[in-house]
């Protein structure tokens, strides 16, 4: 599964005359045979070679001849879709940089030729399926099930037996006092292992569930970061089947996300009409981008729109004449809003993809300053 911090070092590399990115749907729902695949990808290499030709750039049309063959050699050996839909691929050949990211859900085809790779796409994943751990607690279990790009895997569960009358020592005075020990013992011990298992796979959020008296039990000895991290309770048995508890915490990870989406919509209205670090609107997020400033990128879900860029100073706006920088004259982008998510990634700000209608009132993007 890719990472976001391995978002981040992708956007980061760099590449002249241009990275080739190329996103192909190799999912079997969709395209049962390889030779499906395979056909769509000669289409896109088809609108690459358009492309390089309207830039008029020897160079270019040479990189990007190159970079084909690069990835269709890679698709040549086949792509094992048990686990792979989507395959996203990246390549500057002049520079000697090949990179290919396989992911477990379909993909939009898509080709780009940029400085950067495109990453729009593995960003909006990753925000539509966050990283989030489940807890389910009772008094002797503990179930954890990681959930990641809407595959879920449930970890071996840490078990510890309530005592029996028999079981009972005389020294602490009872057989119910024992009892109660040992249960608030497989508390603490359950909150050590949460916590080992964040630290080893961080998540965005955890979900707890469970009788709630243990629920109750567990959160009294969690730590102040794993207690910070609870964002919601999963109404399901501890024993309930794997699918059923997937489909319970789905829904509530769904309604949780939605409410932050409209907590940052809201943070941004309130920040903008005060005039504190906060910009709305595309030419305005575009300008922050290319300044530095922004911290937290939102974006409408599905919001594209045409723009420029300057071929020589790489100027990034939505007028498609000459570049406000320095003259030159510019050159059209089909989808300028993807350009603004490579920057904001590329700049280590976080993006949000907002699927509500809320940040439609405010031009479908904007973005959280920095200073």
């Amino acid at each position: 599964m890719i990472s976001e911090a391995a978002v981040r070092k992708l956007a980061g590399r760099t590449g002249d005359p241009a990275v080739t990115s190329v996103y192909l749907d190799v999912d079997g729902r969709h395209r049962p045979v390889r030779a499906d695949y395979e056909a769509a990808f000669e289409r896109l290499t088809d609108e690459l070679r358009r492309r390089a030709r309207a830039r008029a750039d020897a160079r270019l049309a040479k990189n990007v001849d190159a970079d084909i063959e690069v990835m269709r050699s890679w698709l040549g050996h086949g792509v094992d879709r048990t686990e792979t839909r989507g395959v996203a691929l990246f390549s500057n050949a002049e520079r000697g940089y090949f990179e290919a990211v396989r992911l477990p859900r379909s993909v939009r085809d898509e080709v780009a030729l940029g400085p950067t790779p495109r990453v729009t796409q593995i960003v909006a994943l990753l925000d539509e399926h966050e990283r989030f751990l489940v807890a389910l607690v009772d008094r002797e279990r503990l179930r954890l099930l990681r959930f990641e790009l809407g595959e879920v895997e449930e970890l071996p569960a840490l078990t510890d037996a309530v005592p029996t009358t028999a079981d009972a020592r005389g020294e602490l005075g009872s057989w119910a006092n024992y009892t109660e020990e040992a249960i608030r013992a497989h508390f603490r011990r359950a909150a050590d292992h949460l916590a080992a298992t964040l630290a080893r796979w961080p998540a965005h959020r955890l979900l707890l569930g469970g009788p709630e008296e243990a629920v109750a039990g567990l959160e009294g000895h969690l730590t102040q970061q794993v207690a910070g991290m609870v964002a919601g309770r999963v109404n399901v048995r501890v024993a309930a089947p794997l699918k059923e508890i997937a489909e319970a915490a789905l829904e509530v990870e769904e309604s949780v996300e939605r409410h932050h989406e409209a907590e940052a919509v809201e943070a941004l209205r309130q920040r903008a009409a005060g005039g504190e670090r906060a910009v709305v609107g595309l030419a305005a997020t575009l300008t922050a981008l290319q300044g530095g400033r922004v911290d937290t990128l939102l974006v409408s879900q599905d919001f594209t729109a045409p723009g420029a860029e300057c071929p020589s100073c790489r100027h990034v706006g939505v007028d498609v004449r000459q570049c406000p920088r320095c003259g030159t004259t510019n050159m059209e982008i089909d989808d300028v809003v993807e350009v603004a998510v490579d920057l904001a990634v590329g700049q280590r700000a976080t993006v949000e993809f907002c699927r509500g209608g809320e940040l439609d009132q405010f031009g479908r993007i904007g973005a959280l300053e920095r200073y």
